[in-house]
C-alpha cells in the first residue's frame, strides 16, 4: 500500500511541476520581456552620446564619441543629458538619412539653430546673425521640409499633428522622465590633520557606492535623503520639445542640483507598449562615491499590465490550484486521522516526519505564492486606472501632478513587488522537488541517489568541516594578495566565490600574476590547485562513490520502475474487473477481524475475508518474502554489532599488549620478581 500510494504521488508531482512551469513561463514571458529590454538598454548605450565630433547646434552632429559609461564627471552627466538622452526621449521630428540631414541644418541660421536648441535668453538670440554665408535662403533649401513627418506615419501613429511622443516606434512615452537623488549633507571633516590640508567640508560617512553596487543596492532609495533641499525631485514631461527640455536642464545644472552631496542619482523613464500590452520602466542610475568616481548602471524593468491574455493562462493556474488543494487535503486527513488515532500531541509527532513537514512546507509556500499573484493583480490594476486617466496628446500624458506623482509611485511598487515575486519564484521548484523524492523513496532504484546522500552525510560533514577551514585559509589569503588590484577579491564575500570558481577551473591566470606578483601567485595557485582540487574533491568523490556502491549492493533484484508501475496496473485492472479486491479494503478486514494478531492463513483470507485465491495466495507469498527480507536485515544489523564487538575487544587486547611490550622493554632483568611468571594476564 505504501508503495502504491508513493507511487502514485510521482505523477501528481510532475503534473504540479509542469503546471507551475508552463504558467509561469506564459505569464512572464520571459523572450518578450528580454526583448524589450534589450531594445532599451542597447539604444540608451549605444545612441545616448555625447561629446560629438559636430559643433552642434550649427552642425549636424556626426558621431558622439563618449557613451553612458564615460560619464565621469558633473559636468560630463550634463552634457550626456542634454546631447545624448534628450533626442532619444524625446524625439522630436522625423529622422532622416546623414546626407539629407547634413544639407538641411543649412536651411536655418544661426538664430534659429539657436533658438531650436534652447536654453537662451532671447536677448542673446537678438544679436546672433539671422543667417550665416552658408545659409541656403528661401526656396533655394533642397531639404526644407526633410524633418517633416510623412503622412503614412502619421496614418499609423494616429496624430495628425505630429507624433513626437513615440520611443523605438513602438513604444509611447508615458508622463516624462523623473529626477531624483539621494543627497547626504556635507559636515565637518573629523580628523584633526584635515583642518591643516582642507578647507571645506566632508560627506558623511554613509553609502558611498565603493563598489559596482548591486541591483537591489541600486534600486532601493533611502527615503530620508530623497527629496531634501537643493535635491528636490525634478520631472521633465513626455511631448516637451527638446529646447524646453534643454532649458529645464540648464536651470538645473546653473543650481548645482547635482553636486558633490549627491550620493546617487536615479532617472526614471516609463513607456507603454499597445502592442503587446506592456509597460517598460526604465531606471538609469548613477553613484558617486567619496573616491570621486561615478559608477553607472541601466536597468529596464518590463512587465504586462493583462497577464491572462490567453485562456490556457486560467486552465494552468487553475489545474494547478486544485492540484496544490487536493494535496493540502489528503495530507490535513492524513493528520486527521493520527490525531483522531493518538491524540493532537502523539499524533503530530508521529506524523510529522521528514518528509510530511517538507510536504506542508510546500503546502504553505503554494498559498504563500498565491497570495503574492493576487496582491500583484490588484496593483496592475490600480495601475490600469490611473494610466487610464491619461490623454495621448496630453503634456506629461495627465491633466495633474498628483496623478503623475501616483504614477510614478505605483510603476515603482509593482517593480519591486515583480522582483520579490520572482524571488519566491526562483525558490518553488526546489520546494516542489520534495515531491519528487517522497515518491522516490518507494522505488528501490529511484532512491539510490537520496540513500546514497543519507548514509554519507555524517562522513560529507566531517569532511566539509576540514574542507571548509582549509578553504577560508585560502580565501583569506587570496584577499590580503589581491584584495587592492582586483574587484573580485575586494571583500571577503567577493572572495570566495572568486576562490570557488577557481576551485572550478574559471580564472584569469594573466590578472592573478600580473596584480599579485609572479612568484607569490604561483605559491599560491599550486598550493590550492594540488590541496584543494586534486587532492581533497577526489576524497569527497571517493566517499560518495563508496557509500553508493555499498547502497547499489542492497539493491540486488529490486523491481524496476516500470515493473512496479505495471504491477500496479495490473492490480487496478483486477479490482476493476472484479477479480480482486482492493488492498486497503483486505487490511481494514483482516485488522478488524484478527485483533488478536494471530497467524493469517491461505483458507481464512478466502473463507473468511472473501478474498479471490489467486490475490491471497499472491499477498502471501509477498509477505513471507517481505519477512525474510526484515529476518535478514535484522541477521545483518546483528552480525555488524558482533563485529563491532570483536573489533573493539580485539584493538583494547593490542593496547593491552602494547603496554605490556613497553613496560617490559623500561624493567631491568635484575628487577624483575622472582615469581613474575605467575602473574594472570
Amino acid at each position: 500500500l505504501d508503495e502504491a500510494a508513493a507511487c502514485w504521488q510521482l505523477p501528481q508531482a510532475f503534473f504540479i511541476f509542469m503546471c507551475f512551469a508552463i504558467s509561469a513561463m506564459s505569464h512572464f514571458k520571459f523572450n518578450v520581456l528580454y526583448a524589450i529590454d534589450h531594445a532599451v538598454t542597447l539604444d540608451i548605450q549605444e545612441n545616448a552620446n555625447f561629446a560629438v565630433s559636430g559643433i552642434v547646434p550649427f552642425e549636424n552632429g556626426r558621431i558622439g564619441h563618449k557613451t553612458v559609461f564615460d560619464v565621469n564627471s558633473i559636468a560630463d552627466f550634463w552634457s550626456w543629458f542634454s546631447e545624448g538622452l534628450t533626442p532619444i526621449f524625446w524625439p522630436q521630428n522625423w529622422t532622416i538619412s546623414e546626407t539629407r540631414a547634413n544639407t538641411a541644418v543649412h536651411c536655418s541660421g544661426p538664430r534659429d539653430a539657436l533658438a531650436s536648441y534652447g536654453g537662451w535668453s532671447p536677448e542673446m538670440l537678438a544679436d546672433t546673425p539671422l543667417v550665416s554665408p552658408d545659409t541656403f535662403v528661401g526656396d533655394a533649401c533642397p531639404e526644407q521640409d526633410a524633418f517633416a513627418w510623412p503622412l503614412p506615419l502619421k496614418r499609423f501613429f494616429g496624430d495628425v499633428e505630429g507624433v513626437d511622443g513615440n520611443y523605438l516606434m513602438f513604444h509611447s512615452i508615458v508622463a516624462g522622465v523623473r529626477l531624483r537623488q539621494e543627497r547626504y549633507d556635507a559636515i565637518a571633516c573629523d580628523p584633526q590633520i584635515s583642518k591643516s590640508l582642507h578647507a571645506g567640508k566632508c560627506k558623511p560617512d554613509m553609502l558611498h557606492y565603493w563598489l559596482y553596487p548591486e541591483l537591489t543596492e541600486a534600486k532601493h532609495m533611502n527615503a530620508r535623503h530623497v527629496n531634501r533641499p537643493g535635491g528636490e525631485d525634478e520631472f521633465l514631461l513626455s511631448r516637451w520639445n527638446q529646447s524646453l527640455v534643454r532649458e529645464h536642464l540648464r536651470r538645473l545644472e546653473n543650481r548645482v542640483w547635482f553636486s558633490p552631496e549627491t550620493a546617487k542619482v536615479e532617472i526614471t523613464f516609463t513607456t507603454y507598449n499597445a502592442h503587446l500590452d506592456l509597460v517598460t520602466v526604465t531606471y538609469v542610475f548613477f553613484f558617486l562615491n567619496t573616491a570621486g568616481h561615478i559608477h553607472k548602471r541601466i536597468e529596464p524593468v518590463s512587465f504586462f499590465l493583462g497577464p491572462y491574455t490567453n485562456p490556457w493562462n486560467y486552465v494552468f493556474d487553475i489545474v494547478w490550484l486544485a492540484l496544490v488543494v487536493k494535496l493540502s487535503l489528503e495530507e490535513g486527513w492524513e493528520l486527521i486521522k493520527h490525531w483522531r488515532q493518538l491524540g493532537l500531541i502523539v499524533g503530530t509527532t508521529n506524523y510529522m516526519t521528514f518528509v510530511n513537514f517538507v510536504d506542508w512546507i510546500s503546502i504553505v509556500y503554494s498559498f504563500v505564492l498565491v497570495g503574492l499573484w493576487n496582491d500583484q493583480l490588484r496593483r496592475l490594476g490600480d495601475l490600469e486606472a490611473t494610466m487610464k486617466k491619461g490623454q495621448p496628446m496630453e503634456i506629461g500624458t495627465f491633466p495633474h501632478n498628483s496623478i503623475r506623482q501616483e504614477f510614478f509611485d505605483q510603476v515603482d511598487d509593482i517593480v519591486d513587488q515583480t522582483r520579490l515575486f520572482r524571488n519566491f519564484l526562483v525558490a518553488y521548484p526546489f520546494v516542489i522537488v520534495s515531491r519528487f523524492f517522497k515518491a522516490f523513496a518507494s522505488q528501490p532504484r529511484l532512491a539510490t541517489v537520496a540513500n546514497t546522500m543519507v548514509q554519507a552525510s555524517t562522513d560529507i560533514f566531517h569532511f566539509l568541516v576540514v574542507v571548509g577551514i582549509v578553504f577560508i585559509i585560502f580565501t583569506l589569503s587570496a584577499l590580503l594578495l589581491w584584495g587592492e588590484e582586483l574587484e573580485e577579491f575586494v571583500s571577503f564575500s567577493r572572495a570566495s566565490n572568486t576562490v570557488f570558481r577557481i576551485m572550478l577551473g574559471d580564472f584569469d591566470w594573466s590578472a592573478l600574476h600580473i596584480s599579485g606578483g609572479r612568484p607569490t601567485a604561483y605559491i599560491w595557485f599550486w598550493s590550492f590547485q594540488w590541496l584543494v582540487n586534486l587532492i581533497m574533491l577526489n576524497m569527497l568523490l571517493a566517499i560518495v562513490m563508496s557509500v553508493y556502491g555499498d547502497v547499489k549492493s542492497h539493491i540486488g533484484k529490486s523491481k524496476t520502475l516500470w515493473s512496479q508501475s505495471y504491477e500496479i496496473y495490473r492490480r487496478y485492472r483486477e479490482v476493476q474487473r472484479g477479480h480482486a479486491m482492493p488492498l486497503r479494503r483486505v487490511l481494514q478486514r483482516v485488522d478488524s477481524r484478527d485483533s488478536c494478531r494471530e497467524a493469517v492463513r491461505l483458507v481464512s483470507l478466502v473463507c473468511s475475508h472473501g478474498v479471490a485465491e489467486h490475490q491471497a495466495l499472491h499477498i502471501l507469498m509477498e509477505a513471507h518474502k517481505f519477512q525474510e527480507a526484515e529476518k535478514m536485515a535484522e541477521e545483518n544489523l546483528r552480525d555488524i554489532k558482533r563485529i563491532r564487538r570483536i573489533d573493539t575487544k580485539v584493538t583494547q587486547m593490542h593496547r593491552s599488549l602494547a603496554r605490556s611490550r613497553r613496560w617490559t622493554s623500561s624493567v631491568e632483568p635484575s628487577d624483575v620478581p622472582m615469581d613474575a611468571g605467575n602473574f594472570n594476564l
